[in-house]
């Protein structure tokens, strides 16, 4: 076998040249695509500084009186400073994608947004722009009663049940269940006893006054078709998951990806978006896969109260928060609501206990008890309910365990554990043994 010959050493060397030369001209071309950004930045900052155009008009609401979040805020999206380039250092095909990375001390150092606060309860910020919310109970429950309160809050800077707004906002409300009558008529009902500081901006989209069937909001022909109404909103309430969106999302994750891709595309443009949606037939948390919760801020259970709840009483609810982000304390603590003809009458809130949670509290300060199934018995009821109110009063401590001493025994507990009142904190909650 005759041994290759080795390259000449000149030819090497040009090998060499050739590689400076690529990687000066690969440094050259990273230089010229930095300083384009920049202008390209520049140009969008610019844009974001102009009024946006009306869009009114295709509403038939040439003049609502109500600045749109984006000219309020200074922005057009909560996001628009994700447009920055980073020039910190340099990643090899950066300008191939159109993701965008952010170094770790480059987003110490930037001064992020404000979101914007949408609505208040008890005058602390609750829903702001650019979440997401769902609303989920059972049928016949107050579901829309519920979010077509808020939405006339946000609407109109109105107050009801521990709600208000800080100022008005565009809500679009996209209702795919009810008849126009039966809207119509719940829209007077709240309107008589709910005090509008200006004329609602609120637009109704509903399936039932439509010339064809709606289209589904997972689809493009949807999302075509109410964009224009989207553009103009702060604030897009869609009623329900299940008549505006295709219904075997609730049993795949795969067919729920378009309506979340859209829900995620509202988030970033700024909107405020809750979704309504039903119970699953064990009551105790939403129709179909978990997965829909994962992307959201808020998730909102409307549930039976914990006692004298009867279907002829029509909207009357407890308000629990089954997942919150980045707000805690009393702002999400539970309450009881009812619709009554004079209006929303608060029956109970986070800082007052539930007739259950008194009776739990009347029967645990009236024995002795070493086991929660010992007091749910004596208690009697719904289990879910009990649990679920016995779990709040346990989380503030106001029900807590003590070592009890086993007679004929010295030194190490051997007695276990009994359940008792903290009469301390129960004060605080307005309770106290033998009180009605």
């Amino acid at each position: 076998m005759v041994a290759e010959a080795l390259p000449p050493t000149n030819w090497c060397a040009s090998v060499r040249r050739v590689a400076v030369s690529s990687k000066q001209i690969a440094h050259e071309k990273t230089a010229m695509r930095y300083a384009l950004h920049r202008e390209w930045d520049h140009s969008v900052t610019a844009l974001d500084r102009q009024e946006p155009t009306p869009k009114m008009s295709a509403l038939g609401h040439p003049q609502d009186g109500v600045t749109p979040l984006k000219q309020r805020t200074g922005r057009s999206t909560p996001n628009s400073w994700t447009r920055k380039m980073l020039d910190n250092f340099h990643i090899e095909g950066r300008d191939t994608t159109p993701l965008k990375g952010i170094a770790f001390s480059a987003l110490q150092n930037e001064v992020l947004p404000d979101r914007f606060v949408i609505l208040e309860r008890n005058g602390e910020p609750l829903f702001r722009e650019g979440q997401l919310i769902q609303v989920f109970a059972e049928r016949g429950l107050g579901k829309t009663w519920f979010t077509r309160t808020l939405a006339l809050i946000m609407a109109c800077r109105a107050s009801a049940m521990e709600f208000t707004s800080p100022c008005a906002h565009r809500v679009l409300y996209l209702d795919g269940e009810m008849a126009s009558r039966e809207i119509q008529q719940r829209d007077q009902t709240l309107a008589s006893f709910m005090t509008f500081k200006n004329d609602p901006v609120l637009v109704t989209i509903a399936a039932d006054w439509q010339d064809d069937p709606m289209p589904r909001l997972d689809t493009e022909e949807g999302k075509d078709a109410v964009e224009p109404y989207v553009e103009w909103a702060d604030v897009v309430i869609v009623d329900n998951r299940a008549c505006l969106c295709n219904a075997a999302g609730e049993r795949d994750p795969n067919d729920w990806q378009d309506a979340q891709r859209w829900i995620l595309d509202l988030r970033r443009r700024g909107k405020l978006v809750i979704l309504v949606h039903h119970t699953g037939k064990t009551g105790d948390s939403q129709r179909g896969i978990s997965n829909v919760e994962d992307v959201l801020d808020f998730s909102v259970e409307l549930v039976r109260p914990d006692e004298g709840y009867e279907v002829g009483q029509g909207a009357r609810f407890t308000m629990k928060f089954t997942k919150t982000r980045g707000v805690h304390g009393a702002v999400v603590e539970p309450a009881t609501f009812a619709l009554t003809p004079n209006g929303w009458v608060i029956e109970s809130s986070g800082s007052s206990v539930t007739t259950l949670q008194r009776k739990i509290l009347d029967t645990v300060a009236s024995g002795t008890f070493s086991t929660k199934t010992a007091i749910q018995k004596a208690v009697g009821g719904n289990t879910r309910r009990f649990y679920d109110a016995f779990d709040t009063l346990e989380d503030k401590d106001v029900l807590r365990q003590r070592s009890e001493r086993a007679s004929g025994y010295s030194g190490k507990v051997k007695g276990g554990t009994v359940w008792e009142v903290n009469l301390e904190i129960a004060k605080k909650f307005g309770y106290s043994h033998g009180s009605n």
